[in-house]
């Protein structure tokens, strides 16, 4: 009898959109928030744990496949057929826990707590959460002192309990008798009735980002732990924006504190998906060059979420014994742009070559010259290497030797190759990923017309823990170890 956990994953985030990349990847407390799930089943003691989730959620996928995961792509058109998705294959006496992705809970061993609830001589397990509030979009549960659950209302409009079920324990071969467009809760009331359901009392805090307002919450509560940096990707092309990615640029967050790499159409993400910058009190702008695809965002500015106006940082005197403030003042201002520069940012600082730093980011700079002209590669502390705009440079490795993450621009494949005096190939970008021995590299400043594929199998040749950058992929590795979360979450 095998224990596995089903992580139902291939919703569409209805409430949440426009969103950049999958709901189940927005990161909570310095980790997506699919994490809490996996460390619950992880701590149950799962075998395997099974991810259900559309083809399109490649982010998500990817994250899920590198933490060891078996991600099973399917279209499914509600909550039951995911878990039937996930069921395929199983014995009919395999145990199966599940639980929501977009969900925060407590404890950690909750699960196992649920699970014991089987023990007990009941056919399915429930964990329950005392929420309180408007409980009319939630499934109530009416449970007495025993922990025998009485019955389970479907998003009532007279709630009986102020207690919700955010979990389940229960045998493959009764989930697989789920019914066809039923919904676990409907199912789960029917078995509750004939006295087969039971369950156990978790923490009193249920914490569902399932809403734009819940997410910005949960951010504001959960920032990154100290020391901690979540990464978003927020633009993963190059030259011009498409339906699928826009241009390049990419968010640092520790605490209070953001750092933008470049300023391409990817700005706009942060206007579309403010918790990103939810909690913030400091924007800084690192630019590796000033080439339109990597500065046209900065006209985005006014739109974003945040009080003060950012600081930008640029190589002007450096590679082009130009200021910084004189070259933007060319894109910025009238007739161009209704606003100048000195409207948009509170500051302009030079950025130079060495360490140096910007806020409480250490930075290291380092000039490329293998491009149409000098470009920028920038590393911060030992999270994130960010090379783009450059044929290969071999003295990238020495940049990134000890980051964990790699954005490195991947403009073509070795076998096509175009530009090649000016940029870098796919394969070319995994040679710097190997030299450097970085945890992980991603591919960005996509050619327009490129073919993800390709370029994938062109890196992997070479650097196996490579991806394709997607915009709004959260770049942060799992978590070392677990966010700290209070004892009750609200």
């Amino acid at each position: 009898m095998a224990l596995v956990g089903v992580v139902p994953a291939a919703g569409h985030a209805t409430r949440l959109q426009p969103l950049a990349g999958s709901k189940e990847m927005c990161p909570v407390g310095g980790r997506p928030v699919i994490d809490y799930l996996v460390e619950r089943m992880t701590a149950a003691g799962c075998d395997e744990i099974r991810v259900v989730t559309r083809p399109d959620k490649r982010d998500l996928a990817e994250h899920m496949r590198a933490s060891g995961a078996a991600v099973i792509e399917a279209h499914t058109a509600s909550l039951g057929d995911s878990l039937r998705e996930g069921i395929a294959g199983l014995a009919p006496d395999d145990i199966v826990l599940f639980g929501f992705p977009d969900s925060v809970w407590h404890p950690v061993d909750g699960l196992a707590q649920v699970l014991r609830v089987l023990d007990r001589g009941f056919d399915v397990g429930l964990g329950l959460f005392h929420v309180g509030g408007d409980m009319r979009r939630f499934e109530p549960v009416v449970a007495d002192r025993g922990g025998r659950v009485l019955s389970i209302e479907f998003k009532p409009d007279q709630p009986s309990s102020d207690s919700l079920w955010g979990c389940a324990a229960l045998s493959a071969g009764l989930l697989g008798r789920l019914p066809d467009e039923a919904e676990p809760g409907v199912f789960f009331d029917e078995l509750a009735q004939a006295g087969r359901v039971g369950s156990v009392r978790l923490s009193p805090g249920f914490l569902d980002i399932g809403t734009r307002e819940a997410l910005a919450e949960a951010r504001m509560r959960f920032p990154p732990p100290a020391g901690e940096v979540e990464m978003t990707l927020l633009g993963s092309g190059g030259w011009m924006p498409t339906a699928a990615r826009a241009t390049c640029s990419a968010l640092l967050r520790a605490g209070g504190a953001a750092l933008l790499i470049d300023a391409g159409t990817g700005v706009a993400r942060l206007a579309e998906r403010p918790e990103l910058l939810a909690g913030v009190d400091r924007l800084d702008i690192a630019l590796t060059h000033f080439h339109l695809d990597h500065v046209v965002g900065l006209a985005y500015l006014p739109a974003l979420p945040i009080e003060a106006r950012p600081r930008l940082h640029g190589p002007g005197d450096w590679l082009y014994g130009r200021p910084t403030r004189a070259i933007l003042d060319r894109l910025l201002g009238p007739p161009l742009f209704a606003l100048d520069t000195g409207d948009l940012l509170a500051e302009v600082h030079e950025l130079g070559p060495g360490g140096s730093a910007i806020g409480p980011w250490e930075i290291v700079a380092r000039a490329q010259h293998r491009h149409d002209e000098p470009t920028a590669a920038i590393r911060v502390g030992a999270d994130l290497a960010y090379c783009t705009d450059t044929a290969y440079d071999e003295g990238n490795a020495a940049l990134a030797t000890g980051c964990r993450l790699l954005c490195h621009e991947a403009w073509c494949t070795s076998d096509q190759p175009a530009g090649e005096a000016t940029h870098t190939s796919a394969r070319d970008a995994a040679r710097v990923a190997a030299a450097a021995g970085v945890e992980r590299l991603v591919l960005i400043h996509v050619h327009p017309a490129a073919d993800e594929r390709a370029l994938l199998d062109d890196a992997i040749a070479v650097f196996r823990r490579t991806c394709v950058g997607e915009d709004g992929m959260a770049l942060s590795p799992p978590a070392r170890k677990p966010a700290a979360l209070p004892a009750a979450v609200p």
